[in-house]
């Protein structure tokens, strides 16, 4: 239950945080802080080595949960967060994926992305391991409210985007503070760790990184490439239809991590009636998402104005689309939990990459109408729901109701 409280607050503070940076910084600008946060985030998930996840792993594995703080978890972390800092140098000594200005704003405090995420995460991970649940969502919800706060006192003036550039970075170390503090109280060790234990680590680190990566590039390549191919501004007025679109993939995704451990559990001792009642249940919710969607779609084009300004209006046009494209993407995250269930991971792993080329294909071929661009994402995303659905039907529908199930 906290966990889904936690979801929900995370949810109403970027959506008024999106509200106020859009209202303070205007379309051009708020377009180029979106792809430098994105540029940043990217780094540092591609290179966070997914070690929280490991690290609770290992954790709720041992009888008497110990962290080591010379072990293969921290080197490997270190190691990340060295290189996530050198390929942002790289790339802007290099001149690729920035933009004028978005260097000033990446060095100019946005930067404080990657070791803080990588220090937080690894303190999530202490947290997860050890069942320190309260916890654990304190510290998911903290940079959030961190940031409405540093951005609350720029509300009454002109506020340069550098200034919340910095206010976004220095949020990220509410998290660090926060759990270190928490996770400072669990057991640790001494133990110094040696080549064939990290060695062990990063390859088991590499088999479940593969998807996070994947994963990272899918959800912030759009935000980097937009300004490069359309305009900044484009970019700025798609950031906004997003934020009104994002309540959609956040019900879904909640919803998703609920559902996988009820699956779990009654494909391995429920009943046919009650595998029969969940699937009515997500079916249902399946298709009422996508009827309010639609619903969605025509009624909240004026809240575009109404919440962001007469600057924003040109963003109302791109919205239908992009809450088309939303309810696709969630439709998919609802069926993964009975592929996640089933252990069907390798081709939710593939299936992944269906967004991820059909954004770069789009650019390739609509590089000049950012609204044929979205029309196409917004087809795709649909023929990526009709492979779900085709996959659902012919491998998994047959394990959970005819072959392994029958009681």
């Amino acid at each position: 239950m906290i966990s889904l409280i936690s979801s929900a607050l995370i949810l109403i503070l970027n959506f008024i945080t999106g509200i106020i940076v859009a209202r303070l910084l205007g379309p051009e600008q708020r377009g180029l802080l979106a792809a430098a946060v994105s540029i940043c985030t990217m780094i540092a998930g591609i290179t966070s080595w997914s070690i929280a996840d490991i690290l609770a792993r290992h954790l709720a594995m041992q009888n008497r949960p110990r962290f080591d703080i010379f072990g293969s978890h921290m080197v490997l972390m270190l190691g990340g967060t060295i290189t996530g800092l050198l390929s942002v140098v790289f790339l802007s000594g290099a001149g690729l994926l920035f933009l004028p200005g978005t260097g000033a704003l990446i060095f100019g405090g946005l930067i404080l992305i990657i070791p803080c995420m990588h220090f937080s995460q690894t303190a999530m991970g202490i947290l997860q391991g050890t069942n320190s649940w309260v916890g654990w969502n304190f510290v998911r919800v903290s940079p959030h409210l961190a940031y409405l706060l540093a951005l609350l006192p720029f509300i009454h003036f002109e506020t340069p985007t550098h200034w919340i550039a910095l206010a976004y970075g220095l949020s990220n170390v509410a998290p660090v503070i926060l759990a270190i503090i928490i996770a400072a109280r669990k057991e640790t060790t001494q133990h110094r760790t040696n080549f064939q234990e990290l060695r062990r680590t990063a390859f088991e680190a590499l088999r479940i990184h593969s998807g996070r990566i994947l994963q990272m590039v899918r959800q912030n390549i759009d935000r980097i490439l937009i300004p490069l191919v359309f305009d900044p501004t484009i970019l700025g007025y798609y950031v906004v239809a997003m934020t009104l679109a994002t309540p959609l993939f956040s019900a879904a995704t909640t919803l998703t991590s609920v559902y996988i451990p009820r699956i779990t559990a009654e494909l391995r001792s429920g009943t046919l009636q009650a595998r029969r009642r969940t699937l009515r249940e997500a079916t249902s919710l399946i298709f009422g998402g996508v009827i309010f969607s639609g619903i969605y779609a025509l009624a909240s084009r004026p809240l575009v104005i109404l919440l962001f300004g007469e600057d924003f209006a040109p963003g109302a046009n791109y919205l239908p689309l992009t809450v088309i494209i939303v309810a696709g993407y969630c439709v998919t995250k609802l069926l993964e939990a009975y592929m996640i269930a089933l252990d069907h991971t390798r081709f939710v792993l593939i299936a992944e990459l269906l967004p991820l080329l059909s954004i770069l294909i789009s650019m390739a071929l609509f590089n000049e109408n950012f609204m044929s661009f979205l029309t196409f994402l917004a087809l795709t995303s649909w023929v990526s729901v009709a492979i779900y659905i085709s996959y659902f039907f012919i491998a998994l529908r047959p394990s959970i109701f005819d072959i392994n199930n029958k009681n």
